[in-house]
């Protein structure tokens, strides 16, 4: 089982702590789309073996090696070998079951995205604390989210293996630690996994798709194919347990609204104090 590589990340130095698995991924280059968002999919080692058995499951079923959503998403090519799937209704059908397997076996399935035109009009100082790339803010906003959530569990973090981007995550990751408390003390370790072998970076990958293309719905006007998939996403379930679905975007309003508070802190803070950004990073929640 793929999910048993990080099985060492179970032995803690504190006996109180579990480890909570977040993998992370992201939909969207900030230089060449007018939306991004990052996502995470996450759970304890226990239900992310049981989310990858399922997951591999219907790999199978649909003649897939692996399921990436820019693929999956273009309906001008068949799904797989085996199955053609191109109308809408029957791509929405065949990816239904890779979403009802996040939601039966993980914990929280955690997603934000950025109007990217909005962040760039930001002030000097908000982007000084949350950098230029609207990529690292998301992925920062999600960390912390689940770091309240999870606050008697140490959190591992676990991201898609890019070079061109892992220096920056390991940067934002050791600010996020100075930073904040409760990050230095709950953030247990940074991994980079290929999403060829740790079915869960696939999840998130969905879950990331479909909040960019919810939000770009929302802020550019542009209707979509997958409503269906987004819809059934945020929609509770009759089954129980059932994963927490948490997701959400920065438009406009929120991002101007932001920017002037991190304008209001530099003026009464300057470079002391801790940056407004876990309490007072509001966004607007999806459904809504």
């Amino acid at each position: 089982m793929h999910s048993e590589a990080f099985a060492f990340l179970e032995i803690t130095g504190r006996e109180h702590l579990m480890t909570v698995y977040a993998y992370c991924d992201e939909s969207g280059k900030h230089h060449d789309h007018e939306v991004v968002s990052v996502a995470a999919a996450l759970g304890r080692f226990d239900q992310i073996r049981s989310f990858e058995r399922e997951w591999r499951y219907w790999l199978r079923e649909k003649g897939l090696e692996l399921l990436t959503m820019k693929e999956a998403l273009n309906r001008s090519k068949p799904l797989s070998g085996a199955h053609s799937d191109q109308g809408v209704n029957e791509r929405n059908v065949a990816l239904l079951p890779f979403v009802d397997c996040l939601k039966k076996h993980l914990d929280i399935l955690a997603g934000v995205a950025i109007d990217v035109r909005s962040f760039e009009r930001m002030s000097p100082e908000a982007h000084k604390q949350l950098t230029t790339n609207p990529n690292y803010t998301a992925f920062a906003k999600v960390v912390l989210d689940l770091l309240g959530r999870y606050q008697d569990d140490a959190l591992s973090i676990i991201c898609d293996d890019e070079e061109r981007a892992a220096p920056r995550i390991y940067r934002l990751y050791r600010k996020l630690k100075r930073t904040y408390p409760r990050a230095n003390t709950q953030l247990a370790s940074l991994c980079l996994a290929d999403d060829k072998i740790f079915y869960s970076h696939q999840g998130a990958d969905m879950i990331a798709s479909l909040v960019r293309l919810e939000a770009r719905k929302r802020i550019c006007g542009e209707p979509y194919d997958y409503e269906t998939l987004f819809g059934r996403l945020t929609t509770k379930l009759d089954i129980s347990p059932q994963a927490e679905v948490s997701l959400g975007v920065f438009g406009g309003l929120e991002l101007t609204d932001l920017s002037q508070t991190f304008i209001e802190f530099e003026k009464h803070y300057g470079r002391y104090g801790f940056a407004p950004f876990v309490e007072d990073l509001g966004m607007k929640e999806f459904p809504s």
